[in-house]
Order: structure tokens, then C-alpha cells, then sequence
């Protein structure tokens, strides 16, 4: 073991961890050699000291992004922020290493957000280790958002052989906001609105909402016309 270019406590020295200490006479005689001739140093305080270390391990953790976006209106983040590099390396103690789970980037706001926006941020100190980089490449996704419907099917699922099901309306008008640049992408066979059939069996109403149950991730702010729909319940007599 050895601290400051000299021999430490070579018996508190261990793989795992230990003490190394430091004498003044140590120091000062290493001082003097890095002094002019004509100087001449009295003492050193303290007179000793004694340093802990423990062995370092590294492990790669996912890097979050920690911020609030703000964007203007009509504009959203049109998809998943993009952080490069993804995992970063952390050295430190085992024990220390355990209990993270992820590194988080620099808080950072964005207001009135218009476009898509590339930033290097730094990475949030975590005590007791280093990274491998103290910085990433944040690219937050952002573009101008409109509206679009799409007829939609209702279907009800887990219906008995002996029974069937009839909706009104049979087809709903589904509402979402989608980015511009996927605005023919957007298809009706992306989506499905869906009423569990054990739903209807407590239903003493007649009527009961529908839901969006299937949709694209890119899709903001679905909601459905109407709501809620009428069902008829009625036995299957050729059922055998």
C-alpha cells in the first residue's frame, strides 16, 4: 500500500479497504526537497494523519432525464428524449454501487419549446463516485401537433358462445392529436375500442363507456364520440 509516493500503515492495508497513514517527518523532509535552499521549514501541522480507502468496482447505469419542458401551443414532444450515451460508468464502493439505480441528468427547463432542441448537460453529482463522463447529449423532440378522427369499430370482448352482443353506435369517432409529420401515417387498423363483457353483465343501465384500449405511442389526447354507447344483451338460441 502506498500514499503519497511513500510507504503507509503497510499492516492496515487490505484488497478490501483499510487506513493509510502519514508521519511529519514524512512530509516534511518531502517538502523541503521541493523548496529553494535559503528556506528553511519549521514544523508541520498536523503532526499526522491517516487517510480510509476502500477498493473502487464500476458499474453502467441508465442516464434519466431531469427537467420540465415547456412548449408552445399547438407544439408537443413528439416522441422519447433522446440521451447519448445512454448508460454512463460509475466507480465507486459496492455498497455505494447497490444503491443506485439510475444517474439523473442536470435539471434543465426548456420554455416555449417550437422545435426540436439539442443540449450537452451535465450529470447530477452522486457522493462518494466518479463517472466515466460528466456529460450527455440531450435531444428533446418537439413539433408542431393537429388533430385528426378516425372511425373506429366497438368491439366487446370475452362474450360467451351463447350470447351476443349489440352495440349503438356500432362504430365511434375516435379524436387524437398526432404530429403533423405522421398525420398519414395514422391509421384506423392502429387503434381499437374495447367494453370487457364482464362490464356489461354488472351494467343495470343499458348504457356504459368505451375506451381506447389499442393506440400508436405517438398518439396524444385520444377521446372517443360518443362516450358512452347503448348494448343489448341477447341469448344466442342457435347456440348448442
Amino acid at each position: 500500500c502506498f500514499f503519497g509516493g511513500a510507504p503507509g500503515r503497510a499492516a492496515d492495508c487490505t484488497p478490501d479497504g483499510g487506513r493509510a497513514g502519514r508521519e511529519a517527518n514524512q512530509s516534511q523532509r518531502r517538502v523541503s526537497k521541493s523548496c529553494v535552499a535559503t528556506t528553511t521549514l519549521y514544523s508541520i501541522e498536523p503532526q499526522s494523519f491517516t487517510l480510509r480507502y476502500g477498493m473502487r468496482e464500476s458499474r453502467e447505469f441508465p442516464v434519466v432525464f431531469e427537467g420540465n419542458i415547456q412548449t408552445e401551443k399547438g407544439f408537443l414532444v413528439s416522441s422519447d428524449i433522446q440521451i447519448s450515451p445512454s448508460h454512463v460508468t460509475v466507480y465507486a464502493s459496492d455498497s455505494i454501487l447497490n444503491s443506485i439505480e439510475e444517474v439523473k441528468t442536470a435539471y434543465t427547463e426548456i420554455k416555449n419549446g417550437k422545435k426540436s432542441i439539442t443540449r450537452v448537460v451535465g450529470l447530477q453529482p452522486i457522493e462518494g463516485t466518479n463517472f466515466e463522463t460528466n456529460n450527455v447529449s440531450v435531444t428533446i423532440p418537439i413539433e408542431e401537433y393537429t388533430e385528426k378522427a378516425l372511425s373506429i369499430p366497438v368491439e366487446v370482448t370475452g362474450v360467451p358462445a351463447n350470447y351476443k352482443i349489440r352495440t349503438f353506435p356500432q362504430i365511434v369517432e375516435v379524436s387524437c392529436n398526432i404530429p403533423i409529420s405522421r398525420f398519414k401515417e395514422l391509421t384506423e387498423d392502429m387503434f381499437a375500442v374495447e367494453v370487457p363483457y364482464a362490464q356489461l353483465e354488472e351494467n343495470v343501465s343499458g348504457t356504459i363507456e368505451v375506451q381506447v384500449t389499442k393506440k400508436p405511442d405517438w398518439v396524444r389526447y385520444c377521446h372517443t364520440t360518443p362516450t358512452k354507447i347503448e348494448f343489448l344483451l341477447e341469448q344466442n338460441t342457435s347456440f348448442k
